[in-house]
Order: C-alpha cells, then structure tokens, then sequence
C-alpha cells in the first residue's frame, strides 16, 4: 500500500513538471512566432525603403538628364520602371 502510494505521488509530481514544461515550450513557441513576424516586418519595411532609395536616384538621374536606358543600368531597375518614373515626373511637371 506504501509503495502504490508513493508510485502515485511520484507520478503526480511527474504529470506536473511536464505540464511546466509544455507551458515553457508553449510560451517559447509563442515569444518565437511574434519574433518571426516581427523580423518578416521589418524586413519588408527595409525592402520598402531601398525601394524608394532606387527610385528617389532614378528620378534624379532622370531629372538630371540622363537616359532611361543608363538610369535603368545604374539602379538595376527594369527599363519599363524607369519609363514609369519618368512620365510621371512629367505629367507632375504639366500640372
């Protein structure tokens, strides 16, 4: 009878340290999905923002009087974006 006893404390005490550490591995699991969209986040603000670097330099070039195709090489943007950028720095020169 002692020993079933002490079996069923042990087991017990057995069944809560692993319900911790599911806790622990929940929360962790939890911290670790927020941090990746966090990280995916801020990488996609970053890939924003070199974005608009390029383009910024592009519409200088361009302003400055270079050739799309040239502007298009410089800044490793496909010709067609460049042509993009520089129409619509016209019609904005129109207004």
């Amino acid at each position: 009878m002692k020993n079933q006893q002490d079996t069923k404390e042990e087991i017990e005490r057995n069944t809560k340290q692993l319900r911790k550490e599911a806790d622990r591995i929940r929360k962790y699991a939890a911290q670790t999905k927020k941090d990746a969209v966090q990280t995916k986040g801020d990488a996609e603000q970053k890939d924003r923002e070199a974005k608009e670097k390029v383009e910024s330099i592009a519409r200088r070039l361009l302003a400055n009087g270079m050739e799309p195709n040239f502007v298009a090489e410089s800044v490793d943007l496909p010709k067609e974006k460049v042509m993009a950028i520089k129409t619509s720095m016209k019609s904005k020169l129109s207004r």
